[in-house]
């Protein structure tokens, strides 16, 4: 039923929904996406693909500020947004992270070891070795095209991990 809904809103407000006859995982859903944006909606080199999760809420303003920041960027990048788990922008999502050793992984998911994240309240490392969280990923869509998406072999989990470290 919640899919049923999701086509009608999309028909409703013009928002095309491309529906599989398949469950795929995250990486190959993405890639399905960014397929058929490049087959059928003519990109320009500018644009930005958004890997944005269903239940991320954001309003018009908020796009529109996004819209405005995007036009002052002439490279190719990656960007992501400082995720909330409220609407009164209190409790930080994890989104942003210090790629995780193997050991690092396992003790998160097993232990909620919270030793990857990183505290939003400061500025991130100067060193790039962090990575965004797939619920809110805008890319350039060059760089996108480039890297060849996510990879597939990933089902549900690290594909945002692996988009990044390559990126």
């Amino acid at each position: 039923k919640p899919v049923l809904k999701l086509k009608i809103y999309c028909e409703t407000y013009g928002i095309i929904y491309l529906a599989n006859q398949t469950e795929f995982g995250f990486a190959k859903n993405n890639n399905l996406n960014f397929n058929y944006y490049q087959e059928n909606l003519k990109p320009q080199p500018t644009d930005f693909y958004l890997v944005l999760n269903p239940d991320v809420v954001i309003s018009v303003s908020m796009i529109n500020l996004l819209k405005e920041k995007l036009k002052q960027i002439n490279k190719p990048c990656i960007m992501t947004a400082n995720l909330f788990l409220d609407v009164e922008f209190f409790a930080q999502d994890d989104n942003i992270r210090l790629y995780p050793s193997f050991l690092d992984f396992i003790k998160t998911f097993l232990f909620n070891n919270r030793k990857t994240i990183i505290d939003h309240n400061f500025d991130l490392p100067e060193k790039r070795d962090y990575w965004c969280s797939g619920a809110f990923l805008l890319v350039n869509q060059e760089v996108y095209k480039e890297l060849g998406g996510f990879n597939e072999r990933f089902f549900l989990y690290c594909e945002d991990i692996d988009f990044c470290y390559r990126a």
